[in-house]
């Protein structure tokens, strides 16, 4: 039970955290539903794909099997009841007028004489109306030796009926001719009845309507390709009973030898019409039309048409449809992750270099307070004439220096640091011999040396190549190094300043390491050392005096020089720091 008083308030910390948490939770779970939604999508896909094309068929078919039943209702033979039979021309003029595609149609035959029907063969001329007689084509006479025609029976048996002679056109593919044949028959009238006695119909001859190959494969299917399928589909349409006799395939789908796998098929030469002489419709036996409470044949057109999708299959094609809204998916989600990360992490150190800056400013006052205290107290004194001795003054006066130099020290080191970060620091880069800024940098830190008892061994050869770089820059870079080896040494107060040539892999480099035997870094300090307004933990226990901002400008300094900086540290050993730069070259 709460507290009456008990006043709780998430403080900013806290908010993040439970935000952040709050995010990851989410994130799995959309990612599931994400992908049940993508599944469910590429399953509809498939459906709308798979129905889309099942309906392309259809009208494929259609398309082409109208063409044929109309020249199967005007072109190919009427059933006639005498041998004069009726006029050709004006069933050839209500075709032309019925139709756009008259380029289907290559010639026309009919056959007559002989017991076959086919001793005699007659091309029709359009333009003239009239029938001219020709010897039979090379690539027509397999057909001429195959016509073969019988009476069907008086009273033909239930049920459907394949289909046979006299029941609609047939085709003919041999030899790259492409032809709808049917025989022309005298057929009697029964008088009581009115209908025709089928069984009594006598052969008259045969009528071939040869169609234009070459307009198919060339224009007229890749047209009705196009239209209906457009280019994400491979076509092929062949024989249904011998695939391998192929009238039309697409480009994709003539490179393999196999078509394999079809995602829809159709029938084309596939006409069965209701009404195709004089004599009103056939009767239902004769129609083929299955017995009443039967479901209707399946299509059996003489021509087999398959299609495919390009991608291999329709599954195969949702399959990368769905792979690859998921992969985009998975790509946002994990960029949400990221930037939720990203975020969290920049949160935190907002927060961290907050508080890093809070200390910055704790220690700046405390280091601020200290000299100027001392300053204060000094002057008060030599003001109120407390100080008298000669000697005494000396050392009031050695005090005020040393602590105004310190705060000079503080102010420079801050105001270096403010230039850095606003790319203010203007660099005058010179040829710097290392010896001689080794020696200056030790000499100007002499008096911090001197007042924590170190002493500095340097070890430095003279030939030593010159390096790049701005000598003040550089200078502060070891003056800084060799404060806070001061400031950590162990009690014998060595400190080793060595110099040495390397090679890398971007040529000769010149490294100068200073070395202390003090306390060492803590490992969970020195990834951050080099981080402004950072303090170990050892330095704020201990109380030592510092801004945190040293090791940060060296660094800068040296990323500036095209140079680097790293530390080794073993904690009770003591630490060494390298500066590495580029050697200059010598011309």
């Amino acid at each position: 039970m709460w507290p009456p008083n008990f006043d709780f308030k998430w403080n900013r910390p806290q908010l993040h955290l439970l935000l952040g948490g709050a995010l990851a939770l989410l994130l799995p779970v959309l990612a599931v539903l994400q992908y049940r939604w993508i599944s469910d999508l590429s399953l509809s896909e498939k459906e709308r794909l798979e129905r889309k094309l099942k309906e392309s068929v259809s009208l494929f078919s259609r398309e082409f099997n109208s063409e044929l039943l109309r020249i199967n209702t005007f072109l190919l033979a009427p059933i006639v009841t005498s041998e004069d039979g009726e006029d050709y021309g004006p069933r050839y003029r209500r075709w032309a007028t019925n139709n756009n595609q008259l380029r289907i149609v290559k010639a026309i035959y009919r056959t007559s004489g002989g017991e076959r029907a086919t001793d005699k063969l007659e091309t029709y001329n359009a333009e003239a109306d009239s029938w001219q007689q020709i010897a039979w084509p090379q690539t027509l006479l397999k057909m001429k030796d195959q016509a073969e025609w019988r009476p069907p029976p008086a009273e033909p048996p239930p049920g459907p009926r394949p289909p046979g002679p006299g029941r609609g056109p047939r085709d003919w593919f041999e030899s790259g001719v492409v032809a709808a044949t049917a025989p022309r028959l005298i057929v009697e009238t029964d008088p009581d009845l009115g209908s025709a006695i089928w069984s009594n119909a006598i052969l008259q001859g045969w009528t071939i309507v040869e169609l234009d190959r070459d307009y198919l494969r060339r224009e007229y299917f890749p047209e009705l390709t196009g239209r209906h399928f457009g280019e994400d589909y491979e076509l092929r349409i062949a024989n249904r009973n011998n695939t391998k006799n192929v009238i039309f395939q697409t480009t994709a789908a003539a490179d393999s030898e196999e078509f394999g796998y079809a995602d829809a098929s159709g029938s084309l030469f596939d006409i069965r019409p209701e009404n195709p002489g004089r004599f009103g419709p056939r009767p239902a036996q004769f129609r083929g039309l299955p017995p009443d409470g039967q479901p209707p044949p399946e299509p059996r057109g003489r021509w087999l048409i398959s299609v495919r999708h390009r991608a291999g299959s329709i599954d195969q094609a949702a399959g990368t449809v769905k792979n690859r809204n998921t992969a985009i998916s998975l790509a946002i989600l994990l960029l949400m992750g990221g930037t939720m990360a990203l975020l969290l992490a920049a949160t935190r150190q907002s927060q961290r270099m907050a508080h890093q800056q809070m200390e910055f400013v704790a220690s700046v006052s405390h280091e601020l307070r200290t000299p100027l205290t001392v300053i204060r107290s000094a002057g008060d004194n030599l003001a109120d004439g407390l100080v008298t001795s000669e000697g005494q003054v000396r050392r009031y006066g050695a005090l005020i220096r040393n602590e105004g130099r310190r705060l000079s020290e503080m102010v420079e080191q801050i105001m270096s640091f403010a230039g850095l970060e606003k790319g203010k620091t203007q660099f005058e880069f010179t040829s710097v011999d290392v010896n001689a800024l080794i020696q200056r940098a030790v000499a100007s830190c002499d008096a911090t040396l001197k007042e924590r008892g170190c002493r500095v061994e340097i070890n430095a050869p003279d030939a030593l190549p010159h390096v790049l770089a701005d000598p003040n820059s550089l200078a502060h870079c070891l003056q800084n190094l060799l404060t806070n080896a001061a400031k950590y040494a162990n009690e014998s107060g060595w400190i080793g300043v060595t110099a040495r040539t390397s090679e890398s892999s971007k040529g000769p480099q010149l490294e100068i390491s200073v070395e202390d035997r003090g306390q060492g870094i803590r490992p969970e300090d020195l990834p951050h050392i080099f981080e402004p307004f950072y303090r170990g933990k050892r330095a704020i226990e201990d109380q030592i005096h510092g801004t945190g901002l040293g090791l940060s400008l060296v660094k800068r300094i040296m990323e500036a020089h095209s140079g680097a900086i790293d530390v080794h540290s073993v904690p009770g050993q003591g630490s060494t720091f390298t500066l590495r730069l580029p050697a200059a070259q010598v011309s």
